[in-house]
């Protein structure tokens, strides 16, 4: 299902985890939720204390840009978080390669 965004800032919850998409306004689809699990995955392999240390970081990742300690730690998920967090939605994985990806620690 496609629809059009409304006004996005009638939208709750936290703005990091929001899609280009819904920022934009564009047409969106189920890929607006694959970019905030991507985020969401990424908080979890981070090792931020403060929302301090953790923006720099999100802002970055939007740019597909990783940490080096999160690459040197868990490499075999670098990959799949560029393409998870990808600011085009064709470019993003679809929820079976992110699952054979975390089940097998390989990148997509």
């Amino acid at each position: 299902m496609n629809f059009t965004a409304f006004d996005p800032l009638t939208y709750l919850g936290n703005p990091s985890y929001r899609a280009p998409e819904l920022l934009e306004s564009r047409t969106v689809t189920r890929k607006v939720d694959i970019y905030s699990i991507g985020v969401l995955l990424f908080d979890i392999f981070d090792s931020c204390v403060t929302e301090t240390e953790r923006l720099p970081k999100i802002s970055a990742l939007m740019k597909g840009e990783l940490p080096s300690s999160l690459e040197d730690e868990y490499g075999y998920v670098k990959d799949l978080l560029r393409r998870m967090v990808a600011q085009n939605a064709d470019d993003r994985s679809c929820t079976t390669e992110i699952l054979e990806a975390l089940s097998s620690k390989k990148s997509v």
